[in-house]
């Protein structure tokens, strides 16, 4: 009740000062109306309430007397292109950002500085450019430290520990995650505190720690739950719903928690994490043989994350979706999938999902072992496994299948354990390059 009461005083000030064109009325809650639209999940209508807002205020000569003007227009630009990044539109959010960033620039404003660099870094991040993204996001930090701006040094350092974790770097993530929690903490910002939670539960479910990972996602959940952030409980149930899967094989669980995630995604209109959670319910279906229903999550996660240009979520559905159509006796459709998906993650660097891509590239061997056009590829397949057990940036779960997989095709292979064990280790380029050769 005290959110949407909240809610309608700040939307009943900003329609008041828009229609008097009173900038510093308005520049007075921009903030506080941008923050609680995004809260709330309510995206659409504050790109709309805000571009209509910057529309009119701009024609009107009487505003651009007001000294607060050049600030409400760079915080409008702003907020207008963190929308578009909320709802995956990254070329318009860019455009919008780079121009609030001129803005900021021109008033040697640091704080709004930092706060369009972090989100730019964001989205560099998203689109698979981590050296890039890493530049602006310490940039933003750099800025956030010499201001002593906790608040805002909690934020970037969320944003560096979801970079690691693109690149499985779970221990750095993790001491990014707890320092952004502490900042947070100290602000008493609890959206931000959630997000470290569930992000510092997220990299204990990569390492395979998950009943620490179920205990701080619950956490989150609980504290998005008690602002009504609408965009961190669905993170914080999706993240639930893979533990459940990874964790305690609680198929039907995971399935319910990861449907309604998937549900609070559609509605947000928020295409990244819909893409993301449409491949969490295709993991689950390949485990319960559902392949029909895999494809058709996966197709439809893979042309999302296109569609955003996420080259992450796009990996990890066409994952799903080489490994569903193997399953299902089509080995040349799952080919194809498996080869976009081995040179994706090799462009970007995207280990996890690489190791990903090498599991199920070993399952395609051992399934074309039965044709002789294509040679004994055993070998190759077991250096796959190797590789895919034992590299770190893999997902706990993704290791221990690929040791169960191992074992199995050495203990089937003409003096397999010996033969195995001679075999030299292949690195993530070699691998890549033999595979493809294969394929």
């Amino acid at each position: 009740a005290e959110i949407v009461e909240e809610f309608d005083n700040v939307q009943r000030a900003w329609r008041w000062a828009v229609a008097q064109h009173d900038v510093a009325a308005a520049e007075r809650v921009v903030m506080s109306l941008g923050h609680v639209y995004w809260i709330r999940g309510r995206i659409h209508e504050a790109q709309e309430r805000f571009g209509e807002a910057l529309a009119e205020l701009e024609q009107a000569p009487e505003t651009h007397a007001y000294p607060q003007w050049p600030r409400l227009r760079m915080a409008l630009q702003r907020h207008l292109g963190s929308f578009d990044y909320f709802l995956g539109d990254y070329t318009a959010a860019q455009v919008k950002l780079e121009v609030a960033l001129h803005y900021a620039e021109e008033m040697a404003d640091l704080e709004y500085k930092a706060e369009i660099l972090n989100t730019l870094g964001a989205i560099a991040g998203f689109q698979g450019q981590i050296v890039f993204a890493s530049e602006r996001l310490r940039a933003a930090l750099s800025i956030y430290e010499e201001m002593h701006n906790r608040t805002g040094m909690a934020d970037v350092q969320q944003e560096l520990s979801r970079l690691s974790i693109y690149i499985g770097d779970y221990a750095e993530a993790i001491r990014w995650a707890e320092a952004s929690l502490h900042n947070a903490r100290a602000e008493g910002r609890r959206d931000y505190s959630a997000y470290a939670l569930i992000t510092i539960g997220w990299a204990n479910f990569c390492l395979g720690a998950y009943p620490i990972a179920k205990n701080l996602n619950q956490a989150g959940l609980a504290e998005f739950e008690s602002i009504g952030h609408q965009l961190g409980i669905a993170l914080a149930l999706g993240g639930l719903g893979m533990m459940a899967w990874a964790g305690d094989a609680a198929l039907a669980i995971a399935h319910e928690q990861i449907e309604r995630s998937l549900v609070i995604c559609r509605r947000l209109g928020h295409r990244l994490q819909t893409s993301h959670r449409l491949s969490m319910l295709a993991l689950l279906a390949i485990d319960q043989g559902a392949y029909a229903d895999a494809v058709r999550l996966a197709d439809e996660g893979v042309a999302l994350a296109q569609r955003v240009g996420n080259p992450n979520y796009e990996v990890l559905n066409l994952c799903c979706l080489a490994q569903a159509w193997l399953d299902q006796g089509s080995p040349a459709t799952g080919r194809m999938h498996l080869i976009r998906a081995l040179r994706l993650a090799e462009q970007y660097g995207l280990l996890p999902r690489l190791m990903m891509a090498f599991y199920v590239g070993a399952l395609y061997l051992t399934y074309a072992l039965s044709d002789p056009a294509h040679g004994d590829q055993s070998l190759l397949a077991l250096q796959l496994l190797a590789l895919a057990r034992d590299h770190p940036a893999g997902w706990c779960v993704i290791r221990e299948r690929a040791a169960q997989r191992y074992d199995e095709l050495a203990a089937n292979l003409p003096d397999g354990a010996n033969r195995a064990a001679r075999l030299p280790p292949l690195d993530c380029q070699a691998a890549v390059t033999k595979i493809l050769g294969a394929l």
